[in-house]
């Protein structure tokens, strides 16, 4: 008997269809991110995290596990500027103004040091 990627419980919470699936918690974002920065999960399995998180939109509590495990995993270089605000600015699926930018700006001239990306 083949035993389960440890990967696969992950794409199954997340791809049990409209009344059964739901969002993953921090700790299982962290969990399961971690394994994708330290390139541990099959590219079939990744395709298949990516587009069921794409098609849901992510919650909160999933972002911030993302985040935690891109810090613990990243190899950041040691002359890299500290910043204040790690915000991403990836372009979802609703059609809308990037008024954030407003926000990022306004931040900005007041001191906050930010790391945008997206």
């Amino acid at each position: 008997m083949q035993t389960e990627h440890p990967f696969a419980q992950y794409v199954r919470i997340l791809g049990k269809g409209k009344n059964g699936s739901r969002a993953l918690t921090q700790e299982e974002a962290l969990a399961s991110f971690r394994m994708v920065m330290q390139d541990e999960v099959q590219p079939e399995q990744l395709g298949a995290y990516l587009m069921l998180l794409r098609v849901k939109e992510e919650e909160p509590e999933e972002l911030a596990g993302f985040i935690r495990a891109v810090r613990e995993t990243i190899q950041r270089p040691t002359d890299a500027p500290k910043v204040d605000l790690d915000w991403s600015s990836y372009a979802g699926k609703r059609r809308q103004l990037p008024w954030f930018i407003l926000s990022t700006l306004l931040l900005a001239q007041n001191g906050t040091k930010i790391f945008m990306h997206g």
